[in-house]
């Protein structure tokens, strides 16, 4: 292998994420009746540890959201990727409009 293809191997290698994550301000959630603090979140989708039930990748899981000083609202995610035990990376499928607008920043509420 030439040194151009490894640096051009390198080069091609994307980031799959379309959006920063943020560790502050986390999301909270309700997912089947038991309350969640997301360990970091997208606009794209949200990181959640502990959680009590089992998962596998595509499942698809739904609850409210409430993002600090906005109205709490609905979403729909599905599992992107399984880390430790019972910590799973979420993408947003259907999330509330005025609580993305809120995440956004586009929205003061």
């Amino acid at each position: 292998m030439s040194i151009f293809s490894f640096f051009s191997r390198i080069l091609r290698r994307q980031d799959r994420r379309r959006h920063p994550r943020f560790h502050v301000d986390p999301l909270s959630l309700k997912i089947d009746g038991k309350r969640y603090k997301s360990t970091d979140w997208s606009l794209g989708g949200f990181k959640v540890s502990r959680f009590h039930g089992d998962l596998g990748s595509g499942d698809r899981i739904s609850g409210q959201i409430n993002f600090p000083g906005a109205p709490r609202g609905e979403f729909v995610a599905e599992v992107v990727n399984i880390y430790a035990a019972r910590e799973f990376g979420m993408r947003f499928l259907e999330i509330s409009p005025k609580v993305f607008l809120a995440m956004s920043g586009l929205s003061e509420i």
